[in-house]
């Protein structure tokens, strides 16, 4: 069977998606031009525990995990059901609070580091929308407009601004600090500057310079922290009056369960969280102690306390600490697995096919990368779905839910795949454009 035809109902779709679709998806990182697109799935119809199903009926063991967004797997019982008790009381939006908020954000504050001290949640729809609430809070408790951050936090105004062009953001945003001793501390704006990772003294230089409120960071992505990198950031902005806010949205339920805070063992003034707090539901949030937290005021929205996301969010924690403990990679001996448990074991699995295999990769076993780039890997991506995987170039997430089965498939597609590529088979789908490698999920 021709990939045309593996595929034919995806093709289909994504013509018909286009009219009515901006680019055939809501999410710039799904869009079918990401992928080796006429020779790859655009469209899935559903999922359980690792594996999905295009709308060809063709079934995949996925690495892409919705961008990292459930990593406990598709229809995991716990989640559905906490789910369907929550629909049975009527309505998914209540006209006042519902106990789950509290319940909720009381279990949030007692696991997240950065909350130890009075700590408080706000909750929101989506990660974009929590970085919005952390940069607005911190800039009202300091009084100061100029916020640092290191990596991506979103699609909003305030942080795009940064990119290259940034088209629709009016410029008035925009200007230009000349900071001639660090070139690469790259696109300015009045409000906010945009700092490579890992370079401590461009931040510590530029809060010698201006009165900063606050510096945004991720606490890893593929690339690890240099030494003392973090706590050296969360020291500097103690010293000059700025908050340290730790964009958890990659990390949180998947590095640890609180995330880079708890596996770096480094303590932020504020934490915010999405993705994965509530497999696949949308929900997020801004966590920090009650001196910044008193600043949310401002932060509000009809769905904030939508019913169905916080009961699966319970479900979540619970699944995360069955037994009131928090294990990660480096943890104690562990009886019945936690998630992070077999996030990490998966990922050093998938790591060590890879190379054998001699499969170029960066970061770490949760969250790594393929490294191909071009045609190499539009033709990876080609290989490795018709043998049955879900890829994304911009980086893979692995699955708790992962079974023995589902890495025995992983290493014989592995295989085929890299053999398929040094036999130079044809690539059948296009290269995706360069340009639409930037993160933006």
């Amino acid at each position: 069977m021709s990939l045309a035809e593996r595929y034919k109902e995806s093709i289909a779709l994504t013509a018909q998606s286009r009219k009515v679709t901006p680019y055939g998806a809501q999410t710039a990182s799904k869009q079918p031009s990401r992928f080796s697109e006429g020779a790859y799935p655009a469209y899935l119809q559903q999922g359980d525990g690792a594996r999905v199903q295009d709308v060809d009926g063709n079934w995949y063991v996925d690495y892409i995990v919705g961008l990292g967004a459930v990593p406990l797997g598709y229809n995991h019982a716990a989640v559905n059901e906490a789910i369907q008790l929550q629909l049975e009381r009527g309505l998914i939006s209540a006209s006042l609070p519902t106990p789950l908020e509290e319940e909720l954000a009381s279990r949030l504050v007692k696991i997240i580091p950065c909350a130890a001290d009075q700590g408080q949640v706000r909750f929101v729809k989506t990660g974009s929308e929590a970085c919005a609430a952390a940069v607005r809070i911190a800039r009202r408790a300091t009084g100061r407009d100029l916020v640092i951050v290191v990596g991506y936090h979103g699609w909003h105004d305030w942080v795009m601004v940064t990119a290259n062009p940034h088209p629709g953001i009016p410029d008035a945003y925009s200007g230009s600090f000349p900071m001639k001793a660090y070139p690469e501390a790259m696109d300015y704006s009045p409000l906010v500057m945009r700092v490579p990772y890992n370079d401590v003294e461009c931040i510590a230089a530029l809060m010698r310079v201006y009165k900063v409120a606050a510096v945004m960071l991720e606490p890893t992505l593929l690339e690890p922290p240099k030494e003392n990198y973090l706590s050296d950031v969360v020291t500097l902005c103690t010293l000059h009056g700025a908050v340290s806010i730790f964009d958890e949205m990659v990390t949180g339920f998947r590095w640890a369960r609180s995330g880079g805070q708890e596996y770096f063992g480094v303590v932020p003034d504020l934490g915010v969280y999405g993705k994965g707090l509530a497999n696949g539901c949308p929900l997020a949030c801004v966590v920090g102690p009650e001196r910044f937290l008193r600043y949310a005021d401002v932060i509000s929205g009809t769905f904030g306390g939508e019913c169905l996301s916080l009961a699966a969010a319970g479900a979540v924690l619970d699944a995360y600490d069955p037994k009131g403990q928090s294990y990660y990679v480096d943890g104690p001996g562990i009886l019945d697995p936690n998630p992070i448990y077999l996030q990490w074991t998966y990922g050093n699995q998938l790591l060590d096919f890879c190379k054998e295999l001699h499969i170029p990769n960066t970061g770490y076993a949760v969250h790594p990368k393929i490294t191909y780039t071009g045609a190499e890997m539009a033709l990876f991506l080609q290989e490795t779905a018709r043998r049955g995987l879900l890829m994304h170039p911009a980086g893979l997430n692995i699955s708790a839910a992962l079974t023995s089965e589902d890495m025995d498939l992983t290493y014989r597609a592995l295989k085929g795949a890299k053999e398929a590529m040094e036999a130079k088979v044809p690539l059948e789908g296009i290269i995706p454009p360069t340009s639409l490698f930037r993160r933006n999920t």
